[in-house]
C-alpha cells in the first residue's frame, strides 16, 4: 500500500516547524523534515546558508530516504516547493518529486517577508533581503497552485500565525478526515 502524506511547505522562516509540530500533536501522525531525511540518507550533503547545489539530485535523495526511513503508512512531511541554489537562483522542486510523493493534502504557509526576515535573523547567521523572501514566497505560492492543479491534490494556503492557529484549532480534523476518508 502506498504511503499517505500531508505536505507542509513554506519558505525558510515562515513557521513550518512550529506549525508542523502542532499538527503532529493534533493528528498523532509522525512528522519528518525533508532536510533531515536528506541528511540522514546522505550525510555528505551540506546546505550552507540554505543553498542547494543540485535540486533534482537533492529530491531524489529525499524520495529514497522516505522509502528507507519512513515506515509509517501516514505521515507529515515538512519541506519546500522551491529551493535556493548557490547562485541565489530560486528553483522549483521537480514536479516528478511531487508525482512520486503524491501527498493527499498540501498546506502552504505564508507570512509577511519582514516577519520572516526577523525570524531568520534571530535563529540563523544567514541574512536574506526582504525582496528575495517576497520573490521566493510568491514563486512558492504560484508553483504550489500549479502542482495542486496538475496533480489534483487539495492545497490549503494559510497566511500568518493567526491563520495557522485558526486552522489548527477549528478545521484541521475535518479537513484531514475529508482527505483520508
Amino acid at each position: 500500500m502506498p504511503k499517505r502524506s500531508i505536505f507542509i511547505s513554506g519558505i525558510h522562516g515562515v513557521g513550518k516547524t512550529t506549525f508542523s509540530k502542532q499538527l503532529e500533536n493534533i493528528l498523532h501522525l509522525p512528522l519528518y523534515s525533508a532536510s533531515t531525511l536528506i541528511k540522514r540518507q546522505n550525510s555528505a550533503l551540506e546546505f550552507p546558508e540554505k543553498k542547494i547545489q543540485d535540486v533534482a539530485k537533492n529530491q531524489d535523495v529525499l524520495l529514497q530516504a522516505i522509502e528507507n526511513f519512513v515506515s509509517e503508512e501516514k505521515f507529515i512531511l515538512d519541506g519546500h516547493f522551491t529551493l535556493q541554489k548557490e547562485n541565489c537562483e530560486i528553483v522549483k522542486v521537480p514536479l516528478s518529486t511531487f508525482e512520486q510523493l503524491s501527498p493527499d493534502l498540501m498546506i502552504l504557509l505564508l507570512d509577511d517577508p519582514v516577519k520572516i526576515q526577523q525570524r531568520i535573523n534571530i535563529r540563523n547567521d544567514v541574512f536574506f533581503e526582504q525582496e528575495f523572501l517576497r520573490n521566493m514566497q510568491e514563486t512558492e505560492l504560484r508553483y504550489s497552485q500549479e502542482i495542486s492543479n496538475h496533480l489534483n491534490i487539495p492545497l490549503v494556503c494559510l497566511n500568518g500565525f493567526s491563520a495557522f492557529e485558526l486552522f489548527l484549532k477549528s478545521t484541521t480534523k475535518g479537513v484531514i478526515e475529508d482527505v483520508y476518508n
